[in-house]
């Protein structure tokens, strides 16, 4: 059958960063509806900025979450890792798609297309002589966390060295099971979630300890989610899913619909996910940044990144352990 590939006219978003070089990126991904699917090949912008020192450069991907890139966010972190001194790979999985955000119909976008284009971001960086190949990071807030976790699950815990996860949506499916060298992980959860499950990413949490993962958890008091937005919190119209059951996602993609009463068993669609949940869905949920959360997350994950992804006398030279690890 032959795959038509979806068109890529989308310009760059402006992230706002100065005073380093910029490089925009065409990646190669694909669109599959689940995992373990095939998709139409697609086409990804990226934006590739590097430090003023020399390399090879420790390199972070950044991917967005619902909201999509801006410069407040996405582009605020990418500023403080260049001036720590790595490099930021900024993908753009939505604009790419000719879509503006998720926040109102999140199954037009699916997870196993964002892990693909995660996929395309490492195999491009294990190609440029100026990353080294062994101090990768990832950055992702909300979904775009989440498909971080998801990425280090299905392509390889070791292909990342850390992941940073502000207000991350959890699933005990995305554990690292088996990994010889699990990525450091922080995951920042906002005090005052009402929009994702705290409870979740707890859970996980304790898988990844099982997993041998040296992980940080931090609570911030008092903060909504999305505390790293610039925009003042504020109460808004979006589905809260804090009394919500934890809904298991199996390893293609599919959701365990069992501990849903009423669910369809075979549920396996975002859309039929979220008709069976609404009896315990409730509107209303918080969003956005309050007194001082911005300024401490922005803080916070350049350090945990800039740690975590220092250059060790063993594993600093492209040249002496190769492309390929």
């Amino acid at each position: 059958m032959l795959l038509a590939a979806w068109s890529n006219t989308s310009p760059a978003a402006d992230l706002g960063i100065r005073g380093f070089a910029r490089e925009s990126k065409i990646l190669s991904s694909s669109n599959p509806p689940a995992f373990g699917q095939a998709g139409a090949p697609q086409t990804v912008n990226a934006e590739l900025f590097l430090p003023k020192a020399r390399g090879p450069h420790a390199a972070v991907i950044i991917v967005p979450g619902s909201d999509g890139l801006s410069a407040a966010k996405e582009g605020a972190y990418a500023q403080r890792l260049l001036q720590a001194g790595m490099a930021a790979f900024v993908v753009d999985p939505l604009r790419s798609r000719g879509i503006d955000n998720l926040l109102h119909d999140p199954a037009v976008l699916s997870d196993a297309a964002m892990v693909e284009d995660i996929r395309a971001a490492l195999d491009f960086l294990a190609k440029d002589d100026r990353i080294d190949p062994n101090r990768i990071g990832g950055l992702g807030t909300s979904r775009g966390a989440s498909v971080l976790m998801a990425a280090a699950s299905r392509l390889g815990p070791e292909k990342f060295k850390a992941l940073a996860l502000p207000y991350p949506f959890c699933s005990l499916a995305w554990r690292l099971t088996g990994a010889t060298r699990p990525p450091q992980v922080l995951m920042l959860l906002a005090g005052r979630e009402d929009e994702v499950s705290n409870d979740a990413c707890l859970d996980l949490a304790k898988l990844y300890v099982a997993d041998s993962v040296a992980l940080t958890v931090e609570v911030l008091p008092g903060a909504y989610h999305g505390f790293d937005a610039g925009t003042a919190g504020t109460a808004v119209p979006t589905v809260s899913v804090k009394d919500s059951p934890l809904i298991p996602v199996r390893r293609d993609g599919t959701f365990e619909t069992s501990v849903i009463g009423g669910a369809p068993p075979t549920a396996a669609t975002m859309p039929e996910l979220l008709n069976a949940m609404r009896g315990c869905m409730s509107e209303g949920a918080h969003w956005g940044e309050t007194p001082g959360s911005r300024t401490h997350a922005l803080a916070r994950v350049t350090d945990f990144l800039s740690a975590a992804l220092k250059r060790s006398p063993t594993s600093s030279s492209r040249q002496r352990w190769g492309r390929a690890q």
